[in-house]
């Protein structure tokens, strides 16, 4: 049996690592629309309006995906 400070320290072990993964995930994709809209949209061929869209999409997904923080579960050994 472990004592509590090893399964407090196992916990925040693991949520800092689901965490990080989060914040990367969100990074790489933040990065991929700029990469791929903002020379599109420099040259005049995006649409204002299909912009905004694809901005409003891209900033739900990244507050979809950081919601899913809510639903892990923490592997604590016995």
């Amino acid at each position: 049996m472990k004592d509590i400070g090893e399964i407090i320290h196992t916990s925040e072990q693991g949520m800092y690592r689901t965490t990080f993964r989060q914040i990367v995930e969100n990074l790489f994709w933040a990065w991929f629309y700029n990469l791929a809209a903002i020379p599109i949209a420099a040259v005049g061929l995006l649409h204002p309006m299909i912009g905004v869209i694809a901005m409003t999409i891209s900033s739900l997904s990244v507050i979809g995906n950081s919601l899913r923080l809510k639903r892990v579960k923490l592997n604590v050994d016995k």
